[in-house]
């Protein structure tokens, strides 16, 4: 058992192994400022790309939506006209030569080559190949050097594809800085500085438009600026500033007005700055991918507050082993109290339950030698294992306490029970055993969440029948020595006091 855990360490970890279904999302993410016309060129031209795939056999994609994903994990996030969504439709999985992760991973090297775009494949969710890495801090400029230092060593990770970092994305803006003292001389506010450039660049707010009545609805009436005129600085330098006297001055009196670069999109979690950056597992598993990343020069030495904050399946992750934890405990202590009271004994379940450390090591092995990580689907199966592995111990010691009730002593009973017992436990653990083995196969689309759950139960049926004849008897014997011991004290002691009385 002591060994079993020391495998179990061993292992690599993930959430949700991630699947081969046909079916490839993708997101298309273009610089700031970028058309809806140039967005649709680039997905042409990243469709044109996929469907000379003999692997393809259709795509669809959606300019410009809001992307929403389900599952652990899942979120979403708000439409804008320089991204697009892709659902790329592989042929069934025996019809190609590479899996979809395989096919994620060779293709995004070649959509490397449209310009200005970022590509990446999965969604935000369990399953998805997708990691990420949350960056929080008060204080904005150390969050954007240090997120910025991180994305490029994970570029650097063999083990990652794909890195891309929220914050590293500005967009174009006209910076109106207004100048305090003119502004008082010339009797103009930085409100209505500010409202002049508002109304001519995106038009005033929604409830103080005019509104147009067409029979059972209103239509805003939206007037702004020509989209070649927003862009142009003597345009926008021109703009007429109501002063206090009633009067009118240019903006450019009143205010400095630059070009620069801000945010495309202010984060926060927990009510402070985050930057996120994700990429692509390239074939390895989530705790994998996750060690990595933390033994990064980059994440070890974090600037004076900044820190990380798990988001996604690697928190996910680690809400599941508490959950295991008390799940799998839960159940054993509730299969004690049924066996207590299938027995009449507090000592027979106690035999019973000692064959469960056994089959824990087979179910380790086994995910160990397939080269499956531990993973919400295994842990569901070291569950199931530990009411299957109960029977072979329940088949023993309901033989022994008859025989032994029958007059036959204590060793024998053992021993005939072992003979006597080995061939409907070897018959049951086989029935399961090879029930499950499609499944561990994995054979068919859409079977890698089943697989490691069902590789674990067959680990784990082999050692316990193989130990449990061996390792239920001992035990048992160890067991009722106690058993005996324990009564013939307290019989003694109760026969004293009835002398006593």
């Amino acid at each position: 058992f002591i060994g079993s855990l020391a495998l179990a360490s061993q292992l690599p970890g993930e959430f949700i192994p991630a699947e081969d279904i046909s079916r490839s999302p993708a997101t298309v993410e273009l610089p700031p400022g970028t058309t809806l016309e140039q967005n649709d060129e680039a997905v042409s031209q990243i469709t044109e790309i996929l469907v000379k795939r003999p692997a393809v056999e259709s795509v669809f994609s959606s300019i410009g939506s809001a992307t929403v994903s389900f599952g652990p994990g899942g979120g979403g996030g708000a439409g804008e006209v320089r991204k697009a969504n892709m659902t790329i439709n592989l042929v069934g999985r025996w019809e190609r030569k590479l899996t979809q992760q395989q096919f994620e991973r060779e293709i995004g090297q070649a959509l490397k080559t449209i310009p200005g775009a970022r590509i990446q494949f999965g969604v935000a969710g369990g399953g998805s190949g997708l990691m990420s890495v949350a960056l929080v801090s008060d204080d904005p400029r150390a969050l954007e050097e240090a997120a910025a230092k991180l994305e490029r060593e994970m570029r650097a990770l063999p083990s990652l594809a794909n890195v891309a970092s929220s914050s590293a994305l500005v967009r174009p803006e006209i910076l109106i800085t207004p100048k305090p003292d003119v502004a008082a001389l010339q009797g103009v506010s930085a409100g209505s500085i500010s409202q002049a450039a508002r109304v001519a660049t995106l038009g005033d707010a929604d409830q103080l438009l005019p509104k147009f009545n067409l029979g059972d609805r209103q239509i805003p009436i939206r007037v702004m600026l020509a989209e070649e005129a927003r862009s142009d600085l003597g345009v926008i330098e021109n703009l007429k500033v109501p002063t206090a006297s009633g009067g009118s001055v240019p903006l450019s009196a009143v205010a400095d007005i630059t070009f620069g670069a801000g945010p495309n999109l202010i984060e926060r979690l927990d009510r402070r700055r985050v930057a996120t950056i994700t990429a692509e597992l390239a074939g390895v598993p989530l705790t994998v991918a996750t060690t990595a990343v933390d033994e990064l020069p980059a994440m070890k030495n974090l600037p004076e507050g900044v820190q990380q904050q798990l988001t996604g399946d690697a928190e996910s992750n680690q809400d599941l082993a508490v959950g295991f934890m008390f799940a799998l405990v839960t159940g054993i202590l509730l299969m004690y109290v049924v066996l207590v009271l299938l027995f009449g004994s507090f000592f027979h379940p106690i035999v019973i339950l000692a064959a469960l450390p056994v089959s824990f090591g087979g179910a380790f092995f086994a995910l160990m030698i397939t080269g499956k990580a531990l993973s919400m689907p295994a842990l569901i199966g070291m569950i199931m294992l530990t009411g299957i592995a109960a029977k072979n111990s329940i088949l023993l010691v309901d033989y022994v306490i008859i025989a032994m009730k029958q007059g036959m002593a204590k060793r024998e009973a053992l021993m005939d029970a072992a003979h006597k017992r080995a061939r409907p436990i070897i018959m049951t653990t086989m029935a399961m055993g090879l029930g499950m083995l499609p499944i561990a196969a994995a054979i068919g689309e859409g079977t890698a969440f089943r697989s490691p759950m069902a590789i674990a139960v067959i680990g784990g049926l082999i050692t316990s029948t193989a130990l449990s004849l061996l390792f239920v008897p001992v035990v048992f014997s160890l067991v009722d020595g106690v058993k005996t011991r324990l009564e013939r004290v307290m019989s003694r002691k109760f026969v004293a006091q009835r002398d006593e009385a």
